[in-house]
């Protein structure tokens, strides 16, 4: 018996060496989780050719298309179902900056917003449009968006800028996405939409577009919004419109 300091405490009890000492696996168990390291090791992330899906477990075969592309021909190159390669290089827009540049226009956007001093908080409802617009110039001014304001009737027609950072534009972003747009889209390369500098210049460097949106002042506010999308089990439950985001 020996006594050896062990963390500031004596420890009494039999030294054992390193021969006495077995290993906490036996032979077999070692295989086995040697096994399920080559396995996970051998797994790796697969890209189909047709669809341009990456992911694991596509069942990929020798030509390069997954298993799903060969059931069905949805994806195929005819029906022009890939967008192509997300530039990573380019930055994050907002909601309002990717509505200046889009050449459709398919919903009207309504928020309700209860502005104060200090904090603000709404819905947005997205009402379909029976005809889409589409835009030969872009990007758009924001008088031109298909957004409308509801407010309470007396209420200042501006806020507070941090509280209204869902309305914030950057001009240099959307420039550079216009840029990409024109070199890579189809929409953008056959000259049927085409960037309007002048349009570009009046955005804000980095500011709220909020006072320049169009705005309706209402005497209440409908309580209907603040009860958000119907809640159901029933799917039929849900009506059509207006959609809720």
């Amino acid at each position: 018996m020996y006594s050896v300091p062990r963390y500031g405490r004596k420890y009494s009890g039999p030294l054992l060496s390193a021969a006495t000492c077995t290993p906490a696996l036996s032979a077999q168990d070692q295989l086995k989780v040697d096994t399920v390291r080559e396995k996970l090791l051998a797994i790796a992330v697969e890209q189909c050719t047709t669809c341009y899906e990456e992911w694991l477990d596509l069942n990929v075969n020798i030509h390069g298309v997954c298993a799903r592309c060969r059931k069905s021909s949805k994806y195929k190159p005819a029906n022009a179902m890939f967008p192509g390669v997300y530039p990573n290089h380019l930055p994050e827009l907002t909601q309002m900056e990717e509505m200046l540049i889009a050449p459709v226009h398919a919903l009207v956007q309504v928020w309700q917003v209860r502005g104060g001093q200090y904090k603000y908080t709404g819905h947005i409802c997205n009402f379909p449009r029976e005809t889409a617009v589409f835009h030969a110039k872009v990007p758009l001014l924001p008088e031109q968006l298909d957004v409308i304001i509801m407010r309470r009737k007396g209420q200042a027609t501006t806020l507070n800028l941090a509280l209204t950072e869902d309305f914030c534009v950057r001009r240099a972003p959307v420039q550079q996405w216009l840029e990409y747009l024109m070199v890579n889209h189809p929409t953008f390369q056959s000259n049927e939409c085409t960037i309007d500098f002048d349009a570009l210049n009046q955005l804000p460097e980095d500011g709220s577009i909020y006072d320049r949106l169009h705005d309706v002042d209402v005497r209440e506010m409908d309580e209907t919004f603040e009860e958000g999308p119907p809640q159901g089990d029933d799917p039929g439950d849900v009506p059509e419109t207006p959609l809720y985001s």
